[in-house]
């Protein structure tokens, strides 16, 4: 499925259409505060896209960045299911997981151009000084830059479908977690992608 419009990266702006998005799509014990929200919207660390039809929230996620990632969230409104909304952001999601590049989670760039306001799409160094010493710079830079190596997520035991969309873009399962979700209780299936 081509996305029109393509996703975009969700800030502290988007926050009232996050909550009420969240509120339409997951359990209300599966639910993030506010100040959670908050904090996450402002990380360096995250990153969070959601596609809007007009003015609505109707699908959104969101990952950390480290050599090891964590799919946070992935949610679509249920109007909106069996789309393949679902599965063109979470490629979204994995292909900017590629391209991700970093010192440390906090000062992480990008390879791929996106929309937003604190996202780098540009090599740190790309910009600083001139001539050759810019180039030797940001050689050096590159090499000691790290990468997202792997992607880990939770899912509900009971959410075949999530789980038939992880596996079919090659995340396999490595473990289980007993009453890892609540009301109601259920176990997570921990799943794993190589990049």
């Amino acid at each position: 499925m081509s996305l029109d419009p393509a996703p975009v990266v969700l800030t502290a702006a988007n926050l009232e259409q996050v909550l009420h998005f969240e509120q339409q799509v997951f359990p209300k014990a599966d639910q993030w505060s506010r100040a959670s929200w908050i904090a996450e919207l402002s990380s360096l660390d995250r990153i969070h896209f959601g596609m809007f039809d007009r003015d609505v929230l109707i699908a959104a996620a969101g990952a950390s960045i480290n050599e090891v990632a964590d799919v946070l969230t992935i949610g679509v409104l249920p109007e909106y299911r069996g789309r393949g909304i679902a599965g063109a952001l979470l490629d979204h999601l994995l292909q900017v997981l590629r391209s991700a590049r970093f010192f440390t989670p906090s000062q992480v760039h990008y390879l791929m151009p996106f929309e937003g306001e604190h996202v780098r799409s540009e090599p740190v160094g790309a910009t600083e000084g001139t001539g050759d010493e810019t180039s030797e710079a940001t050689v050096g830079i590159e090499r000691s830059q790290r990468r997202v190596s792997r992607v880990i997520l939770e899912v509900r035991a009971s959410n075949a479908s999530a789980i038939g969309l992880y596996g079919s873009r090659g995340f396999k399962q490595i473990a289980r977690i007993p009453r890892y979700y609540r009301a109601p209780s259920e176990e997570a299936v921990v799943m794993e992608l190589g990049l």
